[in-house]
């Protein structure tokens, strides 16, 4: 079971990382339908996928594979539709990932929206902290 503390403490450890740190401001990538959309991870030149949201860099860390969170060109991917609590729930369904407290749930989609609203990962913790 993920718990709120064992979230937290992986979502400080992310956004400590060089060269991002509290004051780094996630860019979100245009999709096939024109609108900007946070990615759990990418893929470039046919590399290997890395995670690139925060929420993303999290799962990561908790041990989900990062090619399974990979958008399509069309902006799709059967992981990561409909915002991340969503996703996390098709994890835990799939058995990608362990279950969620509902706290740690909670948690994680406040530093989504808040990231996604160009907060910096330190206001975006710091809010979602306070929740």
């Amino acid at each position: 079971m993920n718990t709120l503390e064992t979230v937290k403490a992986i979502a400080l450890e992310v956004i400590e990382e060089e060269p991002l740190g509290r004051d780094f401001v996630y860019q979100p990538h245009v999709v096939a339908d024109g609108g900007p959309r946070c990615r759990y991870a990418v893929s470039t030149d046919g590399g290997p996928a890395k995670p690139d949201c925060i929420v993303g860099r999290v799962l990561a860390k908790l041990g989900v594979d990062p090619e399974i969170m990979v958008f399509t060109k069309s902006g799709d991917n059967t992981f990561s539709t409909g915002g991340a609590v969503y996703m996390i729930d098709d994890l835990v369904r799939t058995r990608k990932v362990d279950e969620f407290e509902e706290d740690a749930l909670s948690f994680l989609s406040s530093l989504q929206y808040k990231q996604d609203d160009e907060a910096t990962w330190g206001d975006a913790y710091d809010v979602a902290s306070d929740f």
